[in-house]
């Protein structure tokens, strides 16, 4: 069954995006499974649904697993701030981080279904992008994905969700051409937090009717 907030959402953004007259070739998502919000916009478009396989990259953290990144299949990679500097890590720590790298790498390339990303290596070459999520908490995972499309040579790349937090929102339009963001809220738990709120707000306008 369709989340009806979900659904609602993908309505919002499509009236958006029409609306804007955002002109682009394909749509580009780093949600492979259950993306509700890219899939029905592309169908609705009839525009082609590329899939950008991400992996976080993990280190141990005293027992615990800590997100310093993410990776996508071609290597392009993103990683938090204090670790970026690689040359300033400690021996020991950047030998960790390169496994780690090249663990999730393997792991991206597999979610593809194709044992090298050869068949990618243009697949945004000067195309018009539209990258369409369906909400965005941080930036671990549009990092990489616009890092391979500028490195493809993407002409133009936009990106798209129904929420993202005011402060990413900020960083995202540093890196792109533009971006549609429909709510921008200053903080942001989690993607399911919203539609949970969203629901919630729906569920109390009908009983009040």
């Amino acid at each position: 069954m369709v989340d009806e907030t979900r659904l609602e959402a993908s309505n919002i953004l499509l009236d958006k995006i029409t609306e804007h007259k955002l002109d682009f070739d394909i749509i580009a998502t780093t949600i492979k499974e259950n993306s509700v919000i890219s899939t029905y916009i592309s169908s609705a478009l009839g525009k082609e649904l590329e899939f950008i396989s991400i992996e976080p990259i993990m280190l141990d953290n005293n027992g615990e697993s800590l997100i310093v990144g993410s990776i996508c299949f071609d290597g392009t990679v993103w990683l938090d701030r204090q670790f970026s500097e690689r040359e300033n890590l400690d021996e020991e720590l950047n030998n960790q981080l390169k496994k780690e790298m090249s663990k999730s790498r393997s792991v991206a390339e597999t979610k593809l279904g194709q044992p090298k990303s050869d068949n990618y290596s243009n697949q945004f070459k000067d195309k018009n992008v539209l990258i369409v999520e369906e909400g965005i908490i941080n930036n671990r995972d549009l990092m990489p994905a616009i890092g391979l499309m500028k490195k493809q040579g993407a002409r133009n790349i936009t990106v798209c969700s129904p929420v993202a937090p005011r402060d990413v929102v900020l960083d995202i339009n540093t890196l792109v051409d533009s971006s549609l963001i429909l709510n921008q809220p200053y903080f942001l738990e989690s993607i399911e937090e919203f539609y949970e709120e969203n629901k919630k707000s729906k569920e109390n306008r009908r009983e009040a009717i």
